[in-house]
Formats: structure tokens, sequence, C-alpha cells
């Protein structure tokens, strides 16, 4: 189960890179503007969404990477 999320983190950050970098090659210049980006609340939302996604991200890092075994210093104890 722990890697079947792991492998889906890493896709969804796979998808927003490639989207991302996308979006930077083909996308419209700056000064234009956007449908989206003109409407009230927009950046909020773009906002929320950015700390939805680094909340998910700091909780993968510590359930994943960072969080140890339980007897993590205890191993090779023999009292």
């Amino acid at each position: 189960m722990k890697t079947l999320r792991k492998y889906w983190y890493l896709g969804l950050l796979a998808a927003i890179t490639v989207f991302g970098a996308l979006e930077m090659i083909t996308g419209k210049p700056e000064h234009e503007g956007s449908g989206f980006l003109e409407k009230p609340g927009a950046m909020a939302i773009i906002g929320f969404l950015g700390c939805l996604i680094l909340t998910a991200l700091a909780k993968f890092a510590g359930h994943h990477i960072l969080e140890r075994d339980e007897d993590y210093y205890n191993r090779g104890d023999n009292d």
C-alpha cells in the first residue's frame, strides 16, 4: 500500500512538472492575461491549491522519507 501511495505522489509531482513546463513553453505572453485569472477569487483558489500541494508533499516527506521505525535506535542492542 505504501508503495502504491509513493508512486501516486511521484506521478502527481511529475504531471505537475510536465504540465507546468508545457505551459511555460507554449503559454500566452503574460500581458494578455487569462480568462480564469481575470475572475474574482482565482488567485485565492490557486493559492489554496498550492497550499494543499505543499501540505501533501510535506506529509509524504514526513511519512516516507523522514519517519523511522519504532526500534530504530535500539536495533542490535542485546539488553
